[in-house]
């Protein structure tokens, strides 16, 4: 089964509160969205193609408090 886009908003949200609790900062979470689009292009594709663009699930973690 796929994840709908905000299932994946709602799983991002989820893993910086698990980092949070861990006593890592939300840029834990950023930085890894960061390096997977690095590494996969910005252009996704493949299983990206059904994801949130990471550009725009980075812009809203980091608005998150």
């Amino acid at each position: 089964k796929g994840y709908s886009r905000s299932e994946e908003y709602e799983a991002d949200q989820h893993g910086v509160e698990i980092l949070r609790r861990a006593g890592y900062p939300k840029e834990v979470m950023t930085d890894a969205l960061a390096w997977v689009m690095q590494i996969s292009g910005r252009g996704g594709g493949g299983f990206l193609s059904t994801h949130p663009a990471l550009e725009e699930r980075i812009e809203t973690l980091k608005r998150m408090r």
